[in-house]
């Protein structure tokens, strides 16, 4: 039920579900703690990406040929076209251009922090958790891809900095996507490696005001999370691969 219910939290969200799944839905949220948490993190994406204004204005020909069909008799079963204006041509192009990236993502809800004061210790935690959260939800990936050309330029458009992304696969940490997340309410970039059968996440952030810090490390429910911020920008790498694999992972990224 469980899985059934996180596949449907973005349908849900948008209001496009039926009757009897809705019911289910709202029956199994207080009682999953997982599946509450993803659809509040879904909301909060949603209202960050709309406050960054990261939408796409519909072309003047697509409007008017939209509203020719609906002015013509089009059945009541064709839901798309009935859906764009339901919620406007705005939202609906936003959903089509970010969809995927809507469905997947994970807001933190943590209130603003500096990463490096005495509540980094909340910040770390969640991070934690959203590491948690990417596996247990099969969210680890919008954009799958070892070739760092392919992976960067995806972020175009979705980010206001440029991430860092490179391929280790020749040192035994190949790349193996990205997708977009969002740290206390910024969209930030988060990159997927892996190591046999272990994943990291690499969350990347602009930092402008912070300088070049120490590795700094913390371990909570068996992961182990590493950070450090360097040329404006932090880095935060989560993983349960041991401690000795994930500082020399940590050292390939800080070179």
């Amino acid at each position: 039920m469980g899985n059934h219910v996180a596949n449907l939290l973005q349908v849900y969200l948008d209001g496009e579900t039926g009757v009897a799944d809705s019911v289910a839905i709202e029956r199994h949220l207080p009682e999953c703690t997982l599946c509450s948490a993803e659809l509040q993190h879904l909301k909060d994406m949603s209202r960050a990406l709309h406050q960054r204004g990261l939408y796409y204005e519909a072309p003047q020909d697509l409007k008017d040929r939209v509203q020719r069909r609906l002015n013509s008799n089009i059945p009541k079963k064709s839901f798309l076209l009935t859906h764009l204006f339901s919620i406007g041509l705005r939202d609906a192009l936003l959903g089509v251009a970010v969809g995927a990236a809507l469905t997947l993502l994970i807001q933190f809800g943590v209130p603003p922090i500096s990463p490096f004061s005495n509540t980094m210790h909340s910040l770390e935690q969640q991070l934690v958790d959203d590491h948690i959260r990417s596996l247990s939800l099969n969210h680890l990936i919008d954009v799958a891809s070892t070739d760092q050309h392919t992976v960067k330029p995806w972020f175009n458009g979705k980010l206001d900095f440029a991430p860092i992304v490179n391929d280790f696969s020749s040192q035994g940490f190949p790349l193996l996507g990205g997708r977009l997340d969002v740290i206390e309410g910024h969209p930030v970039a988060a990159l997927v490696y892996q190591r046999r059968q272990h994943y990291i996440n690499v969350f990347e952030r602009p930092d402008p005001k912070s300088s070049v810090t120490s590795l700094s490390s913390f371990t909570e429910k068996g992961f182990h999370l590493r950070y450090w911020t360097r040329q404006g920008m932090q880095f935060f790498v989560v993983s349960d691969l041991n401690m000795d694999e994930l500082a020399k992972f940590a050292e390939l990224l800080q070179r």
